[in-house]
């Protein structure tokens, strides 16, 4: 049976086309100019991505853009991203003030927004400060009441393209006792202020993303007209909390492309590579390393595709799952890096030995996701502060309690309009997916499963979800121990930071379990047989419970196969296996 490409990929098969093979030299993203361009911390040129009409899909279509689909938009930021995560980061740059502009700006406000996006202008958001990093309760810009509007005065922080962009979205102190309900966001939109109160600050070097523009702004008394308030006054923080679930979630997509390119170029290099007298991917040990490494693009695919398909489905459960789904994402492709780096050897460590460079280029701009929209300890930090609640209401809770999660996790089934209303700053309720989780064992004794399924496959299935079950159970009690006694402080503790991830990996192994079970009419053979899912499964558990086991050879081997197979047919390393540009295909 031939891949059911999703309908969601449409879009970003045509930027696909567009764009051509990133091999090819002369194509616009090639790997030669990204990396040409980073080393010489250049921004890159990204009129390809202008004319392909990419910003068209910031912007909803009620207001003439082409945003219908989060998962499209995600699956076009996963085409970029695997050509250069700098022009991925740079162009869609615009994208947090623009979810924060669709959620609360005014009908002006919008067109305003959807002008300047329409037009190939970009948007930018000045949240940090320097001495206060991530804690915005401490925000020291502030905007002061005038008699023709705002007062803004105050100095932001690596704000990315804060020069080029034509509007930002500052947050800022408009209370001096600050607190809750102390700051707003305010629009600085440059065509309406006099450029004379505010004042750029030098750009920033940066490990990875050289060539992104990131630097900062000063605001010496900058006049704003009444209008530049951005939502009711006072919301600031709370809007950025909601919103961010939405940026934060579509901030992944440049990573999980990048993550093909760095097991495409590895498994090239192996394919032609010859040890010991054999092809290298025949050595066991390093066939094994290339199949943990597709595990984990499977993996992540399905916490990444879980959120932004919950943007639409179940935006009340992005909350917690936003900040799951990116600690596992970041940690894990930062992890699978390092392995596949091993498998490159010294290939790896030379910087344009093999396909160009692009490798090495991939490793230094891999943290800035998990540095930006909300870090990793930050994303952390507030998933642990919700366990114990959370968990404890799940248990409590019966079974039938949980809401279908196939609206999340049937791929074949058109998603509803995003509903920003919906996103809330607290979970309520159990989580339907500890719930499935939990009931899952039902489902996988079902008749239809075993006369579909090999045997072996859904006796490790079973297992490995019995004991991702236990596991789970051992976070609850865990999480117990953490609550009252100690006070409402204590979920800045560091254990509530190792529970969070621990949740993470739970997150990622239950969306792979649903989507398996949920979306099985529409995969293909290898999808449908399920070895993938029980070592996917495996791999999630080993990294909860490390020990030390025989690696099932038969499953291995069928999966090992699913990437030469998905490699020579220039097909995407994932679950639906959509086509990418065409090997040697030109623009």
């Amino acid at each position: 049976m031939a891949e059911a490409v999703p309908s969601a990929y449409g879009p970003a098969e045509a930027l696909e086309q567009t764009l051509g093979d990133p091999l090819v030299d002369s194509n616009p993203l090639s790997f030669r100019s990204t990396v040409e361009h980073d080393e010489r911390e250049e921004r890159p040129d990204l009129t390809a991505l202008d004319a392909a009409g990419l910003g068209r899909h910031y912007v909803p279509a009620a207001l003439d853009g082409a945003l219908a689909s989060h998962e499209a938009l995600f699956w076009l930021l996963r085409s970029v991203g695997r050509r250069d995560v700098t022009a991925a980061t740079s162009h869609a740059v615009s994208l947090p003030a623009a979810v924060l502009a669709w959620h609360a700006g005014t009908p002006a406000q919008q067109a305003r927004v959807a002008e300047i996006l329409l037009g190939g202008g970009q948007l930018s958001i000045a949240f940090h400060e320097q001495e206060h990093g991530n804690d915005f309760m401490a925000t020291e810009v502030a905007a002061e009441p005038t008699a023709t509007g705002f007062s803004l005065r105050g100095e932001k922080w690596v704000v990315a393209n804060a020069r080029r962009s034509a509007l930002l979205v500052v947050l800022a102190r408009t209370a001096a006792e600050g607190g809750a309900r102390g700051f707003s966001l305010v629009l600085v939109d440059k065509a309406r202020i006099d450029p004379s109160g505010m004042e750029f600050l030098e750009r920033f070097k940066t490990l990875g993303v050289r060539g992104q523009d990131i630097d900062g702004v000063r605001f010496s008394d900058l006049a704003l007209p009444p209008d530049a308030l951005l939502g009711a006054p006072g919301s600031g923080f709370e809007l950025s909390l909601k919103c961010s679930q939405v940026s934060r979630t579509l901030s992944l997509g440049p990573l999980v492309g990048a993550l093909d390119t760095a097991l495409r170029s590895s498994v090239a290099f192996l394919d032609a590579r010859r040890l010991y007298g054999e092809p290298a991917l025949a050595i066991p040990a390093v066939r094994a390393a290339v199949v943990d490494a597709f595990l984990d693009i499977l993996l992540v695919e399905c916490a990444t595709l879980a959120c932004t398909r919950a943007i639409h489905a179940a935006p009340d459960r992005l909350v917690t799952w936003a900040p799951a789904g990116k600690a596992f994402v970041t940690e894990t492709a930062e992890s699978a890096l390092h392995d596949l780096s091993v498998l490159l050897g010294a290939r790896f460590y030379l910087r344009d030995a093999w396909w160009q460079g692009i490798f090495q280029k991939i490793v230094r701009d891999a943290p800035l996701t998990r540095v930006s929209h909300f870090g990793g300890v930050v994303s952390l930090a507030h998933l642990g502060a919700a366990l114990p609640a959370l968990y404890e209401r799940t248990a409590a809770a019966a079974d039938a309690a949980g809401a279908s999660l196939a609206p999340v996790f049937d791929l074949g089934r058109p998603l509803d309009p995003a509903d920003g209303t919906r996103l809330r700053l607290v979970p309520h309720g159990a989580d339907p997916l500890l719930l499935a989780l939990r009931t899952a064992h039902e489902r996988l004794e079902s008749g239809a499963l075993a006369s579909e399924t090999e045997p072996v496959i859904l006796l490790g299935i079973r297992s490995e979800v019995a004991r991702l079950r236990t596991e789970s159970d051992a976070l609850r009690a865990f999480l117990e121990t953490l609550r009252a006694p100690h006070g409402p402080g204590h979920g800045r503790a560091p254990e509530m930071l190792t529970a969070a991830r621990r949740h993470a990996a739970l997150f990622a192994g239950t969306a792979a379990l649903l989507f398996w079970l949920e979306s099985r009419g529409g995969l293909d053979d290898f999808g449908k047989a399920g070895a993938w899912l029980h070592l996917a499964l495996r791999r999630v558990r080993q990294r909860l419970q490390p020990a030390l086991e025989v690696r099932p050879v038969e499953e291995d081997t069928s999966v090992s196969a699913r990437v030469m197979d998905l490699f020579h047919r220039d097909r995407w390393f994932s679950l639906l296996a959509p086509p990418l540009a065409a090997r040697g295909s030109r623009r």
